[in-house]
């Protein structure tokens, strides 16, 4: 599942490009894409709490440098902007995966997550396709599929850790595409957050269907929120 998880960015990027990879050494955004190969050991090594995260961050905070090169570049040459980006950044997303990782060794299994995992992210989908950048809407579309399937796997065998291997790839790539939104393209920067709080939301710790209950409208509530603010008035036309 991890492997289809990186896999499948590049393989729409291919499909968006007519053929093309995104660039190698990376300098721009398609850093956010690359990143999801290493991200696959992040999910197969037997790592710990801390170690797992510690490698996500790493991972994450490589590629946000590489994806701000032309901002660091030429906007913020002459400021220390970057330096409160890039932790910024870093750390959001890295407690992201922190709270997916944990979801996925408390309750591994089931179909609820997934689901809402899903809905969020078309939602964020939505919010990036309306702010100009199809390709991206693409990618977490194809994404779908996948968190789809688990909750598939989790509705025929709710034993099965479906979650695990996938949580990285997952947590990244919805904060990566809406970053991407924001920085590259037209998405708003208040939608983008509430999206994200959504997929926090629905991997919040708690078992019952008290805690399921509440998951499910807050991540659903903050998606619909973050769609209903970005609404556009007039489409791009895609």
């Amino acid at each position: 599942m991890a492997l289809a998880a990186a896999i499948i960015p590049f393989a729409i990027y291919a499909v968006d490009t007519q053929g093309k990879l995104p660039a190698w050494p990376p300098t721009s955004w398609p850093a956010l894409l690359w990143v999801g190969i290493p991200l696959i050991a992040v999910g197969a090594l037997p790592c710990g709490r801390a170690l797992g995260s510690a490698l996500f961050a790493l991972f994450a905070g490589g590629s946000l440098w590489l994806a701000l090169a032309p901002y660091r570049e030429n906007q913020w040459a002459e400021t220390n902007e970057v330096w409160i980006w890039l932790p910024g950044l870093t750390v959001g997303a890295t407690l992201l995966f922190a709270a997916l990782a944990s979801r996925a060794r408390s309750a591994p299994g089931g179909w609820l997550t997934p689901l809402l995992i899903t809905a969020v992210m078309a939602a964020s989908a939505k919010l990036i396709g309306d702010g100009g950048s199809a390709g991206s809407a693409m990618m977490l579309g194809g994404l779908c599929f996948l968190s789809g399937g688990l909750m598939v796997v989790g509705l025929w065998r709710r034993d099965l850790p479906a979650l695990r291997g996938t949580a990285a790839h997952l947590a990244w790539f919805p904060f990566a595409l809406l970053f991407r939104g924001v920085f590259y393209a037209y998405v708003e920067r208040v939608p983008a957050l509430l999206a994200l709080v959504a997929l926090l939301a629905a991997v919040l710790p708690g078992k019952g269907r008290g805690s399921a209950l509440l998951r499910a409208l807050l991540a659903l509530g903050l998606a619909g929120a973050a769609v209903y603010l970005a609404w556009p008035e007039e489409t791009y036309g895609y």
